[in-house]
């Protein structure tokens, strides 16, 4: 069994993350450490979790014995907290950001992007911010294909906050690593909805037939056990899952990709548990086929 620890905070993320690990077949948690909240029950602060979950929060120290560790809070808020890992070098740290993504002494672990790297002697990984995350999936194919060749419009429709500069950062790092000659403006625009998911329309200039993308986009997520290529995308189609669904329209000239995540699962801690499965050795979807919200 994989014994996993977690730093994070009061808020529905960390309910969510210790849910799904409680239920994933290859993991115990051995430790949660929440600081505002240290001293009481998990389940006495995420009441969903009464009757599965007695754990009691408490400050992790160098005692800790554990093989993963979740960071569910701004890394900078946790770095103070994380225990030393002198003689525990195996141990893999797993942040998931409220805020800027550390990228100095933690792989940038976007699974669809750089899976091979994850898979090999990593220790630390930052997931994406969702923002980044939904933008970068209805990308990835065309960077990878050498076809981001003009400026990129990405209208996010999200029911969390959105840093549109930072998001931009991430974007041009991840095309990067793919196509080195990438240096394409992105300008992202927000809408606040309700519902669970973020919702991303991409708008850029190709020339390229609608059939030739496609098939781009379907032999490039055909490995990847989350992402697929649908003929269109609604509203609740993703809700409650750790998957996104990529449509793809053609207007004239300009390609317009609609990527939908659920914000709570494949933009935050479902792709954590993912890079978990990965880091590993586990297949990508255990513990990760969960209940659609219908």
């Amino acid at each position: 069994m994989i014994k996993a620890a977690i730093i994070g905070n009061n808020r529905a993320s960390t309910g969510e993350l210790i849910t799904i690990l409680k239920n994933h077949p290859d993991v115990e948690v051995v430790a949660v450490d929440v600081p505002e909240a240290n001293g009481t029950r998990v389940d006495a602060v995420f009441r969903p979790l009464r009757g599965e979950c007695n754990l009691m929060m408490n400050a992790l120290d160098t005692s800790i014995d554990a093989d993963v560790l979740f960071i569910v809070m701004p890394i900078d808020e946790a770095r103070e907290r994380i225990p030393s890992t002198e003689g525990h070098e195996e141990l893999r740290v797993i942040a998931v950001c409220d805020g800027d993504v550390p990228t100095d002494d933690f792989l940038y672990a976007l699974p669809e992007c750089n899976r091979r790297t994850i898979v090999h002697d990593i220790t630390r990984v930052a997931c994406p911010s969702a923002s980044a995350n939904v933008i970068a999936l209805g990308l990835l194919p065309l960077a990878r294909n050498l076809l981001i060749n003009g400026d990129i419009v990405a209208e996010l429709n999200s029911n969390i906050p959105v840093d549109t500069e930072h998001t931009s950062h991430e974007l041009n790092d991840v095309l990067s690593s793919l196509q080195s000659s990438f240096n394409s403006h992105i300008t992202i625009t927000t809408t606040g909805i309700t519902g669970n998911e973020i919702v991303a329309r991409i708008k850029i200039a190709c020339n390229v037939d609608i059939e030739i993308i496609t098939d781009l986009f379907k032999q490039y997520y055909d490995d990847h056990n989350f992402t697929f290529v649908t003929g269109d995308v609604k509203t609740g189609d993703v809700s409650g899952t750790n998957k996104a669904f990529i449509a793809l329209e053609k207007d004239g000239s300009v390609l317009i990709v609609t990527v939908a995540i659920d914000t709570r699962y494949k933009g935050s801690i479902g792709t954590a548990v993912h890079n978990m499965n990965l880091l590993f050795g586990l297949h990508e979807r255990v513990g990760l086929m969960l209940q659609p919200d219908f």
